[in-house]
C-alpha cells in the first residue's frame, strides 16, 4: 500500500494526557504523565511495545485524534463516511481486525460480542465499528459472515475499503504498520464528538470495556 497521508490530512491532532498501565493480580498500576503537545505530520509514536501486552493487561492513555474523511464500505457493501459515522451524538468504540488473524481479532470481537450485555441500559446508544487493516482480503462478504459469527447487531459495523482509504485512516488513528504481524490489539472510546479518544493498547475484557465507557458517559 503506497502512504497517501499527507501534512493536512493528520495535523490539529494534541497528543495528550496520561499512559496508566492496567493490570490483573500480580502487578502494580502505574502512571506516566506526558505533557500537551501539537502533533506534526508524520509524528506518529510507535506502540510496537504495546503488542506483546498479555491477555488481562493493557495501558491506557489519552489522545485527540484528526478523523479523515474517507469513504469505505460496510458489510452490506454500502459506502459510508467515517467521519460522519463517527460525528453523530452518541459514544463510540473502535477497534481494528483481520478476518485471517487467529489469535488477535476473534479476541477483541469477543470483547466486543459480549460488552452490550454488560452495559444495559447505557449502552443503548453506543456505536462499535470495527475496521479491517487487510483490505485486500477482507471483502464485505468476509466481513459479513464474520460478523455473524459474533452475533454483531445493528450498532455493530465492520468496515472496509481501498487500501489508500483504509491506511491513511491507520494513520490518522497512529496505527499504521507495514507488516501485518506487527499489529497489536487496540481499541478506541470516545464518549461524544469533540472529546479525547481513550486508546487502549494491549486486551481489555468485556468488563474492563464497560468500566472504561461507564466512566466516560457519566462525566
Amino acid at each position: 500500500m503506497k502512504s497517501l497521508l499527507s501534512a493536512a490530512g493528520v495535523t490539529g491532532g494534541l497528543l495528550l494526557a496520561s499512559t496508566i498501565c492496567w493490570a490483573h493480580a500480580g502487578h502494580d498500576h502505574g502512571a506516566q504523565a506526558k505533557p500537551a503537545r501539537e502533533a506534526r505530520a508524520g509524528d506518529y509514536r510507535t506502540h510496537a511495545g504495546h503488542a506483546e501486552v498479555k491477555s488481562g493487561a493493557y495501558s491506557r492513555s489519552l489522545q485527540v485524534y484528526l478523523v479523515p474523511d474517507v469513504a469505505l464500505v460496510n458489510a452490506d457493501a454500502k459506502p459510508v463516511r467515517l467521519r460522519d459515522m463517527l460525528g453523530a451524538d452518541a459514544p463510540v468504540m473502535v477497534d481494528f481486525i483481520s478476518t485471517t488473524r487467529t489469535t488477535t481479532s476473534p479476541t477483541m470481537s469477543a470483547a466486543f460480542s459480549k460488552l452490550l450485555g454488560k452495559l444495559k441500559p447505557e449502552g443503548r446508544k453506543l456505536r462499535m465499528i470495527s475496521v479491517s487493516v487487510d483490505p485486500e482480503n477482507d471483502k464485505p462478504a468476509q466481513l459479513k459472515a464474520y460478523a455473524k459469527q459474533f452475533g454483531a447487531g445493528a450498532n455493530w459495523q465492520f468496515l472496509t475499503g481501498n487500501a489508500e482509504d483504509i491506511e491513511t485512516l491507520l494513520h490518522a488513528f497512529d496505527n499504521y504498520h507495514r507488516d501485518m504481524n506487527d499489529y497489536g490489539p487496540l481499541t478506541l472510546l470516545r464518549p461524544a464528538p469533540g472529546k479525547p479518544w481513550v486508546r487502549i493498547d494491549g486486551f481489555a475484557s468485556a468488563d474492563e470495556l464497560a468500566r472504561e465507557l461507564r466512566t466516560l458517559m457519566s462525566n
